[in-house]
């Protein structure tokens, strides 16, 4: 079990003595799922990452919860059927999922709903109290427990 989230973006240039230029860029996302399996379980636990907003982030307004949701980071299982977003655990609603994320199917390829594995949701602040809230997704799929990503913001009025 771990909580740590990584990025690697690598860029190929030409070694051209003319005119040097850039051949590719790439990022490469690394993640680990949020919970451990359970003894002698053959769940596939989803993996979700929120990049947006980022923890820690001083947030106003309707601000976009977005990010990415796969079947697993280790294992290829089944296809995400739901993502949902709460704030501070209250009732949550739906996010759109389906939204094109290439550079995460790059880096775990051959899961179910590549490239259509990202997530976007609106969430407006107003109804929101200034100070800390926890932003919690929480991805379902056919074959296993769920699994929450999360990140802690501050809302200002």
């Amino acid at each position: 079990m771990c909580n740590n989230v990584g990025m690697l973006t690598v860029l190929i240039r030409s070694r051209a003595a003319v005119t040097p230029c850039l051949i590719a860029a790439m990022t490469v996302l690394s993640a680990c799922s949020t919970r451990a399996p359970t003894a002698g379980a053959a769940a596939v636990i989803p993996s979700v990452h929120i990049d947006a907003p980022v923890p820690g982030a001083t947030i106003s307004g309707t601000v976009s919860v977005a990010g990415w949701a796969i079947d697993n980071a280790s294992t290829v299982g089944t296809a995400i059927t739901n993502v949902q977003v709460k704030v501070d655990g209250a009732a949550g609603s739906n996010a759109t999922y389906g939204v094109m994320r290439p550079d995460v199917c790059l880096a775990y390829p051959g899961r179910p709903g590549c490239p259509a594995v990202g997530f976007s949701y609106s969430l407006d602040t107003a109804a929101l109290t200034p100070g800390s809230h926890t932003i919690t997704v929480t991805a379902t799929d056919s074959a296993s427990p769920p699994d929450t990503g999360s990140a802690t913001i501050t809302v200002q009025k």
